[in-house]
């Protein structure tokens, strides 16, 4: 149990005043309708993480243990697990293995879903699908800049991990990001989902989206990107943000400097190449869409790898008549 691996449980009073004000109570309920969950077993795993009642929430180095009981009760509805120690190599083999089964229309739809109902966790598989596409096996490699803090250079990976399910879901269901093992994690959990019903509304506003960034001027930056979003992602500035660099990371929204197949991993060798170039990047997003301006337009080959029927369709000119 988490018990044994962590420091003495808090008592149930001060565990139990966590996460009671509206908006955290708001955001529970709605996490746990996401997951047709028990809504008391999803405050449990706030409670561990994460106080949204304080002004400026953190994540604690550990994990507030919960009182015992409340802690069975949690894993028992299978919202809680143990953390797990895996190695560099363990989690990539894994993360390949996923891959190799994940459904790229269903993460597509999920994500065109996922955007006007707001949910994060539909949102985020595309993001680990489309970073981790075509990723190379490799060895846990350490460079000067990396060893001090025993980082793979490939991938930012330590040797050996302590994976924490938990915490990860919780981004997940938050704010999604994260390197090999949250994408590992993020594939298998979203794997449990059943396909969305993709609604018409719903690829309507997709494809207003890509129209609005297409109808940026060429002197565009990725501020512009973010207002060009708002009337079609809900939610803050990040929310938009977090679509846009997803849109990157599929080849997208890039540089146009910058090469995009689909047989080919690109993630990893577009930052390289924004950097060696030069390209003028916002250092706030991640790349490539970090350098992307409004003269890159959209890459209407990538919208067509990864989403079939929304790339822009040339329309015949009209011939006039004299």
């Amino acid at each position: 149990m988490i018990l044994n691996l962590m420091d003495q449980a808090m008592n149930s009073q001060t565990f139990w005043e966590r996460n009671q004000g509206r908006k955290a109570q708001k955001e529970i309920a709605l996490v746990a309708s996401w997951l047709g969950a028990d809504k008391l077993a999803v405050q449990i795993l706030y409670n561990m993480y994460y106080n949204l009642d304080v002004e400026d929430p953190v994540w604690p180095e550990k994990p507030v243990v919960p009182p015992t009981g409340d802690e069975v009760y949690a894993e028992h509805a299978k919202l809680i697990a143990d953390p797990v120690e895996m190695t560099h190599d363990d989690i990539h083999q894994a993360l390949q293995r996923v891959l190799t089964v994940t459904d790229r229309r269903k993460v597509v739809d999920a994500f065109i879903a996922g955007i006007m109902r707001d949910r994060n966790d539909l949102k985020s598989p595309l993001a680990s699908y489309a970073q981790f596409l075509h990723h190379p096996q490799h060895e846990h490699v350490m460079d000067a800049h990396t060893e001090s803090y025993g980082w793979c250079v490939h991938c930012m990976l330590r040797q050996v991990v302590t994976l924490d399910r938990n915490s990860i879901n919780l981004i997940r269901y938050r704010n999604p990001s994260g390197g090999a093992d949250y994408a590992m994690v993020d594939l298998e959990e979203f794997a449990k989902y059943d396909p969305v019903e993709l609604l018409s509304d719903e690829r309507d506003n997709f494809a207003g989206l890509l129209d609005a960034i297409r109808d940026l001027p060429a002197k565009a930056r990725t501020s512009q990107l973010v207002k060009a979003a708002t009337r079609f992602i809900p939610g803050g500035k990040w929310r938009r943000v977090a679509v846009m660099e997803t849109l990157g990371c599929c080849g997208i929204l890039k540089p146009s400097a910058i090469t995009w197949s689909p047989d080919t991993y690109f993630w990893g060798p577009a930052s390289e190449q924004i950097q060696s170039l030069g390209i003028r990047t916002n250092r706030e997003w991640q790349a490539p869409a970090s350098g992307w301006c409004g003269a890159d337009g959209v890459n209407e080959e990538a919208v067509d790898f990864w989403f079939p029927g929304f790339a822009a369709v040339t329309r015949p000119t009209e011939l006039t008549v004299v």
